[in-house]
Order: C-alpha cells, then sequence, then structure tokens
C-alpha cells in the first residue's frame, strides 16, 4: 500500500467508519475542468452524539471512454488547471499534504507527492494554491495557517525550493508573478517591509544548489 493510501485508511479509523456512523452522502457530478468531468462523491460520518466527525471522498475524473478513481479525505482547495510543456494536467490534492498532477489526456496520476513524515505524526507543509512560472510551479500554502510558506516545484526533476530556507530572515507574504519573474513581498526581523526578485535563471540556479526532493 502506497503511504499516501495508508494515511487515508488511517483516517477512516479514526473516523470510525461504520454503517452506524454514517450519515449520508453528497454527490456533486457537474464540474469539468480541461474538458475532463470531475465527479465527487462525499460520504459524511458523525459521533454518537450526532455531531460531524468528518468525511471522506470519492473522486472520478471521466474522459470519453477513460476514467480515474481515487480515495480522498482533502479536498476543501478544488482542482486547478495546469499546463507545462503543452501537456494539461488537473492539479489537487488526495489529503491535507501533499499533491497529483494528474494527466488530462491519459487520465493517469503523471506525479504523486506525499510528504510521509506525516505518517509518523508529524506537520508538514499544506498546498492551498498554485500558481505557474512557465515550467515551473509556485505552491503556496502553511504549516496549520501560520506559518506562510512558498515552494518552488520543477515539474521536471520533481524538486523543491523552500523561500524560507533560502531567505530564512524574511516572513513571505504574498507573490506576483511577471513574465519570467517571481517576485516576493514580506517582512524582515525588524518588521519592515521586503522585496526579493528572481528570474527564472536565478530560480533554477537556487534550485539546483538548493533544491530538496521533499517540502
Amino acid at each position: 500500500m502506497k503511504p499516501i493510501d495508508q494515511y487515508i485508511e488511517n483516517y477512516k479509523a479514526w473516523l470510525n467508519v461504520t454503517p452506524e456512523t454514517f450519515r449520508h452522502t453528497m454527490e456533486t457530478s457537474d464540474e469539468t475542468v480541461l474538458g475532463v468531468k470531475i465527479c465527487v462523491e462525499s460520504h459524511e460520518y458523525e459521533e454518537i452524539n450526532g455531531l460531524k466527525r468528518g468525511e471522506t471522498a470519492t473522486v472520478t475524473f471521466s474522459k470519453g471512454e477513460l476514467s480515474y478513481s481515487c480515495s480522498c479525505c482533502d479536498l476543501q482547495r478544488g482542482f486547478f488547471s495546469i499546463c507545462i510543456g503543452g501537456k494539461n494536467f488537473i492539479f489537487f490534492s488526495r489529503t491535507l499534504y501533499g499533491f497529483v498532477l494528474l494527466d488530462c489526456e491519459t487520465l493517469e496520476a503523471e506525479y504523486e507527492h506525499f510528504p510521509e513524515i506525516v505518517l509518523d505524526g508529524e506537520e508538514s507543509f499544506i498546498v492551498t494554491n498554485v500558481k505557474q512560472l512557465e515550467d515551473l510551479l509556485l505552491l503556496g500554502g502553511c504549516y496549520w495557517a501560520c506559518p506562510d510558506e512558498f515552494f518552488l516545484f520543477d515539474y521536471h526533476t520533481k524538486r523543491f525550493l523552500s523561500f524560507s530556507r533560502l531567505y530564512p530572515e524574511i516572513d513571505f507574504e504574498r507573490e506576483e508573478i511577471e513574465t519570467e519573474t517571481l517576485t516576493l513581498h514580506g517582512k524582515d526581523k525588524n518588521d519592515a517591509d521586503v522585496t526579493v526578485s528572481l528570474t527564472k535563471e536565478e530560480l533554477l540556479a537556487a534550485m539546483e544548489a538548493h533544491g530538496t526532493t521533499d517540502f
């Protein structure tokens, strides 16, 4: 079993998924992204006192005769359309942690990242949004709402670059992408405004020197 599937099974065990705790199923099947139909079937579970405890979901992507289904336990951030090197992808997360790049042509998960440290109860980065700088993805998010963080992901090398590690003296808050330049805005330790602008070439050089294979 893959680590991400083990995490979802652990979550189901925590929910105490049984016929007695099952509350209801809510199905949404009208969303289409990049020509791919997305059907989300959510299963809500409750505790004995009737309060909602949590939910799981089965997500099915379909296009013509092709289909791909997976179990999920967090879909709050939705589905993002991504185009890299002429290929279309749907970017989404199956759990609170990690992400999937689903190839819209083959409906196969071309890449799936899951930080395995969460299986041991440790925290990891939570992706809340994604933007593109050509074939580089800028992942914005946080560690349980604080602190904010930005990671750069190189689709070709599958490596990550943490800006908080690259600039430990700066707390970055927002970003701008123009042409081939990424600009990050934040504050230093004295609460003064700071702006860092990096070209794609500079980002790739930083990735080469400081990139990692995980968050």
